[in-house]
């Protein structure tokens, strides 16, 4: 079953990179962003479009609301791949411990889903997205799903965002009990589902309430 991974950043680190990063880490995430084979071989045949001064670029992107609106999926793999590399810098998982198995499985944000399928407005974060990520270009989304190449790999959340999070869980929390589960899912009875989510959602309520306490950030890899 997929999940994500449960790893914590450094918040104050990593938006001082993002407001003014230093000639080091701006190495690293030029490094990183030239490092994606499948944007790659897309570049070769349309170039992205740092292709004329990259580290410039990257830092005015960097101070942009939106870091996907903009781009063509190949540019979104190979800026999701740097971002993943630079923050390995960001490191904070020895002061934040992780849940019991390092990771929360798919099954709680496809349950949260169907519960909020009808007030998605106000349960936005547990659409589970990478950061400053609102919407992509029109034309990726409005490509066929068997055409796309880009998904999302990780989603992340600074202390603002988790906050958030939180609220949404514990709402999910409150209505699990009395909703009207129509299926067992992958599950081998609605009530193995239902317990599942149930200790899901307070691991990750737990665990949100850590990295609080640390200011920090979730950094939420996807393992397959």
């Amino acid at each position: 079953m997929p999940k994500y991974q449960t790893n914590a950043i450094d918040e104050t680190a990593f938006l001082v990179f993002v407001n003014s990063p230093s000639p080091k880490l701006l190495k690293k995430f030029l490094k990183e962003l030239s490092s994606d084979g499948q944007a790659n071989s897309f570049f070769e045949e349309e170039p992205p479009v740092w292709i004329d001064d990259p580290a410039e670029w990257v830092k005015a992107h960097l101070r942009k609301d939106d870091w996907y609106i903009g781009l063509t999926e190949p540019e979104a793999l190979a800026w999701d791949s740097a971002i993943r590399g630079v923050c390995t810098q960001f490191d904070f998982d020895k002061k934040v411990k992780s849940t019991a198995w390092g990771a929360i499985h798919f099954c709680l944000f496809e349950f949260a889903e169907e519960v909020f399928q009808s007030d998605k407005v106000n349960h936005q974060m547990l659409r589970m997205t990478p950061y400053r990520y609102y919407s992509l270009a029109p034309e990726i989304e409005n490509t066929e799903r068997y055409e796309r190449i880009y998904w999302p790999s990780h989603a992340m959340f600074d202390t603002q965002q988790l906050a958030a999070v939180a609220n949404d869980l514990q709402d999910l929390l409150i209505r699990l009990p009395s909703f009207d589960m129509s299926s067992a899912d992958i599950f081998s009875t609605i009530q193995e589902r239902r317990n599942t989510i149930e200790s899901e959602a307070q691991e990750l309520v737990s665990y949100i309430g850590r990295l609080l306490d640390a200011n920090a950030m979730w950094f939420a890899n996807i393992d397959c």
